[in-house]
């Protein structure tokens, strides 16, 4: 499904992308009008954001880029936060975006905006194919309480909810994206899967039905939030192909090698590919290796 914004309609763009911005913290300009677009050009587009920032709910950060340029990276100001906070399709985030200025800006950028060239991806992917998936639909660092430790918690760098259109009807998709930027030793990237199988398996138990056979038929936690358990999509970029082929064979080893983490993944397609495949060849494409078996040939996301 081809989400449009009516170029006409000047308000319609400027909430969408507040809305965005407050959504997913940082955004570029050509990110914005891939998200909120098609549009003929990137005047339009532009001179919107332009007025975000002269009405000061919006500021931006440029670094310089191979080949020259200088693109703008936006973040919503302390007004745009307290503006976008009170839409009413932003209340149920678990996650409200934190305070920025230029500095912290560019601390945070990279992981930010790698996260969100694979959201890209999968909103053109999804309007190729004509499925129902659109620019709020990658909603980021859900939170999820792995024990009665508010700090013990297992947060994805982002939901994805995506609906595909197939000969059998409506399918509802659901994903956990973890994104590695090749930053942090392997056994850190590897213990994410610990954490879902935790996770997984989490089933509290009211204090005044511990020990009884009633506690024996409670539901686990994460079925408060998902009709099913969503899959496990690992992202790599930033480092070179080797080390990430390396990281992604470490993942298939440390699935194969916990016995939470094997029961998870009997239950729970998962797998894991680089972001610069999903952005030559598609999130479709036959790039992702499954996790739980290695053997098994790379496939579409959908098809793990």
């Amino acid at each position: 499904m081809i989400t449009t914004t009516d170029t006409r309609n000047g308000h319609s763009f400027d909430r969408q992308a507040l809305a965005l911005l407050f959504q997913h913290r940082l955004v570029t300009s050509e990110q914005l009008r891939e998200l909120l677009g098609p549009f003929n050009g990137p005047t339009w587009a532009n001179r919107r954001l332009a007025g975000l920032h002269s009405k000061g709910l919006a500021d931006y950060v440029t670094q310089p880029v191979f080949g020259g340029g200088r693109p703008r990276t936006w973040f919503l100001t302390d007004v745009g936060r307290e503006v976008a906070g009170e839409f009413k399709e932003l209340k149920g985030l678990s996650s409200r975006p934190p305070k920025l200025d230029a500095d912290r800006a560019l601390l945070n950028c990279d992981h930010t905006l790698d996260v969100l060239r694979a959201h890209v991806e999968f909103v053109r992917d999804a309007r190729r194919r004509g499925d129902e998936y659109g620019p709020r639909d990658w909603v980021p660092e859900v939170y999820h309480r792995l024990s009665e430790a508010r700090r013990d918690a297992l947060m994805p760098d982002a939901v994805m909810r995506y609906t595909a259109t197939t000969d059998e009807g409506r399918v509802h998709l659901r994903a956990f994206i973890e994104l590695d930027r090749c930053t942090e030793v392997s056994e850190q990237l590897t213990s994410k899967l610990t954490a879902y199988a935790r996770f997984y398996e989490l089933t509290p138990i009211p204090l005044r039905l511990r020990g009884t056979t009633e506690a024996q038929g409670a539901p686990p936690a994460w079925q408060d939030s998902y009709r099913l358990f969503p899959r496990l999509l690992f992202i790599l970029t930033n480092g070179s192909e080797t080390t990430m082929r390396n990281r992604i064979e470490d993942l298939q080893l440390a699935a194969d090698d916990n016995a939470r983490v094997v029961h998870l993944l009997r239950n729970v397609p998962a797998g894991a590919a680089t972001l610069r495949d999903i952005e030559e060849q598609g999130p479709s494409a036959p790039v992702w290796s499954p996790l739980a078996d290695a053997e098994r040939p790379r496939c579409g996301w959908a098809d793990l």
